[in-house]
Order: C-alpha cells, then sequence, then structure tokens
C-alpha cells in the first residue's frame, strides 16, 4: 500500500513540476512577443520623431526671408530651403527616396541625383505644402507646422 501511496505522490509531484515549467515557458514566449512588438512601436516613434526634429532645426537654422518653398518632384513633394553663400544660392532639397527622407544640398537650378542623397531617417510617407507664412509637414502620418518667422517668407 505503501509503494503505491509513493508513486502516487510522486506522480502528481511531477504533473505540478511540468505544469508550472510548462506555464513558465508559455509566460517566456508571450513576453518576447509582447517586447518585440514594443521594441518594433519604439523604432517607428524614433524614427519619426528623428525626421521630425531633423526638418525643424534645419528650418530653424536657416528662417529667413525666401528660404522656404515646396515644389512637387518625381517622387512627390520636395522641401527646398535656400541660403546664399558669397555670390551663390545652394538649396537643401528634402524628400521621399527609396523608402528613406533624404537631403541633397546641391546649387540652385541644379538637378541632383536621389542616389548621392544622404538618408535622414526611414519613412514611408512624405508631404510638405505651405500656406501663406506656414509650412505644413507630416512624415509617416505624424504632421506639424512651422510657422515661418521671417517677416517675407519665400516663394509660395
Amino acid at each position: 500500500m505503501k509503494k503505491k501511496q509513493a508513486g502516487g505522490q510522486f506522480a502528481s509531484a511531477t504533473a505540478v513540476f511540468f505544469s508550472f515549467l510548462l506555464a513558465m515557458l508559455l509566460l517566456v514566449i508571450l513576453g518576447s512577443s509582447s517586447y518585440r512588438d514594443t521594441v518594433a512601436g519604439m523604432e517607428g516613434n524614433q524614427a519619426a520623431r528623428a525626421g521630425r526634429a531633423y526638418l525643424l532645426t534645419k528650418l530653424r537654422s536657416g528662417d529667413q526671408a525666401g528660404m522656404a518653398a515646396v515644389e512637387t518632384g518625381a517622387a512627390g513633394d520636395v522641401l527646398v530651403l535656400s541660403e546664399r553663400a558669397g555670390d551663390e544660392v545652394f538649396e537643401t532639397r528634402i524628400y521621399l527616396a527609396n523608402g528613406n527622407l533624404v537631403e541633397e544640398y546641391l546649387p540652385a537650378g541644379e538637378g541632383g541625383d536621389p542616389s548621392l542623397a544622404q538618408v535622414v531617417c526611414p519613412a514611408g510617407q512624405f508631404s510638405a505644402r505651405r500656406e501663406g507664412d506656414t509650412l505644413h509637414l507630416q512624415i509617416d502620418g505624424s504632421a506639424f507646422s512651422y510657422a515661418l518667422r521671417s517677416t517675407e517668407g519665400g516663394e509660395q
């Protein structure tokens, strides 16, 4: 009789042990899936914030009369920021290319080469429009506006 009791106790202890082991394994699997989703969301938010911070810094650093314009290029909207260096005018052209927000810095009026553009951040969508002295920008659904502080603004 004692052998049957000892065997039954061993079986129940083993069953409890394996049920706890299975529960811990399920918690690890669910936790790692949740962590992976959280990190992916954080990376997407970071890319949007990086693009927004970059654009605001570029706009603030050169906010002067006639410096900002929005054009339409082959891939969509192009934000053109002009600056004068001596007798020459240079443009920073910011647009979407190959799933990235990119910038090119070149003399005004010259056609650029998207393959030589510097990547700012990954982006699936970029739009820009200008209403008076306000630029309305959007990167991957994150929309924001920038009021040009210069008194005359740029070309519309």
